[in-house]
């Protein structure tokens, strides 16, 4: 179990009352995606998968706030698991989709940069929030 700073403590009691529309909530999972894929990778466009919560939290994972949606994109991001599909050009105009699985996460190197990207896309969108409020 991860510790929280106070800090971030004080960040998730704010987050947790910012509540998002779905266009934000995809809006943050595309930007999040971005930190995994290039944006010239071909993947078929499935970062909406990254809102999808995990087997066993899906009570817990039906919020629509800020708070939720930053842990159900971390934790997919890094424990993998999440479906996606690349377009594969077989020549003369041809193509096919291919069906891949994200891995998890081992580098932990990778998961604090990662955190650290994730964090910087919610605070932006907090602060977006608390200008509109």
């Amino acid at each position: 179990m991860t510790v929280l700073s106070d800090e971030q403590l004080k960040k998730q009691d704010e987050w947790k009352k910012i509540i998002l529309d779905l266009d934000q909530r995809l809006d943050f999972a595309k930007k999040a995606a971005l930190l995994k894929w290039r944006p010239t990778d071909t993947f078929i466009q499935c970062y909406q998968r990254l809102l999808i919560g995990r087997k066993g939290h899906e009570i817990e994972d039906r919020s629509n706030d800020l708070w939720i949606t930053y842990k159900v994109i971390q934790s997919n991001l890094i424990k993998g698991g999440v479906r996606y599909y690349t377009i594969v050009d077989l020549g003369n105009s041809r193509s096919r989709y291919q069906n891949h699985i994200t891995r998890p996460m081992k580098s932990e190197t990778k998961i604090a940069w990662l955190n650290k990207g994730l964090w910087n896309i919610a605070a932006k969108i907090a602060d977006i929030a608390k200008i509109s409020d």
